[in-house]
């Protein structure tokens, strides 16, 4: 199934669950990203995920320098002062995946080419642009 803009995504099951996954363009402007959209049923309609999908694109910026943010503010209690712009240079956006309460969303950033101290996935539960979760604290 074509996802509007974003691309190809494949219907998948665990155990009773449905999930549609695909790799798609559109909601980072630099790299195609990892897209999990968890339904209740193979049957079930796609027009309010595709709708929330793309809002999240449209806010990708905010979303993004929002994530930076936190993750500047959990390194700073550690010592590490490292600023958003040296954030932005060491992660990038690889994974949305939707729950099927259509609130949550589970995003995962990518370490580049970084020291090995730095080199995990950081991991966030947001909702309503706001983490409710990392894997930083």
């Amino acid at each position: 199934m074509t996802l509007g803009n974003f691309g190809t995504l494949k219907l998948l099951t665990k155990g009773q669950d449905y999930y549609w996954f695909g790799r798609v363009k559109n909601i980072s402007p630099d790299n195609e990203v990892e897209l999990t959209i968890n339904v209740n049923d193979k049957d079930q309609s796609l027009t309010k995920q595709t709708k929330l999908i793309s809002d999240l694109a449209d806010n990708y910026d905010y979303l993004m320098t929002m994530l930076y943010d936190y993750m500047r503010t959990s390194f700073a209690r550690t010592g590490d002062n490292k600023t958003v712009d040296n954030l932005k240079q060491m992660y990038f956006l690889t994974a949305v995946e939707l729950k099927k309460d259509n609130q949550d969303w589970w995003i995962v950033l990518e370490p580049f080419d970084v020291e090995t101290i730095y080199n995990f996935f950081p991991r966030f539960t947001v909702r309503d642009m706001k983490v409710t979760w990392s894997n930083l604290e």
